[in-house]
């Protein structure tokens, strides 16, 4: 079992950069690899966000700070539209869910995710928030995430 560093020559934002650390694996399942490092030491980048790691004369190093930007301007951005929360419900079959701050348009995309056997739908959407509703009592947890578009 071994440790085992796979990096991409190729990446458009930064030659080399790793793509995949994989600890304790089986290394003959990684043959055909042909960009990896093998139980390198970690201590070039001891506390280093994996995002800003990349492969330096054979040896994994931490990116500069030029390369760290470029790294952070191709990652998306969050969408300020989204919002997620978790409804507890406790023998209940409905809940008003209430946004921290409201949407400026009608347009939102609701899911609803139960953490049990329930059905569940939402009711009352607006700009502000919406109701979630059970089909019968429920104890639980009901995941919800609202997209505005």
């Amino acid at each position: 079992m071994s440790d085992i560093i796979i990096y991409d020559p190729d990446d458009v934002v930064v030659a080399n950069r790793v793509t995949h650390y994989l600890r304790s694996v089986n290394t003959p399942n990684y043959d055909d690899v042909v960009y990896k490092l093998v139980n390198q030491s970690m201590i070039p980048v001891s506390g280093v966000p994996q995002k800003y790691w990349k492969v330096a004369s054979e040896t994994v190093a931490e990116m500069s700070q030029e390369e760290k930007d470029a790294v952070d301007a191709s990652e998306p951005l969050p969408t300020p539209c989204d919002k997620e929360g978790v409804a507890e419900f406790f023998q209940e079959s409905s809940k008003a869910i209430v946004y921290d701050t409201a949407y400026d348009h009608d347009t939102v995309n609701i899911q609803l995710t139960p953490a049990g056997n329930i059905n569940c739908w939402w009711t009352d959407k607006s700009k502000t928030g919406f109701t979630i509703n059970t089909s019968t009592l429920f104890t639980g947890d009901i995941y919800w995430f609202a997209k505005g578009n």
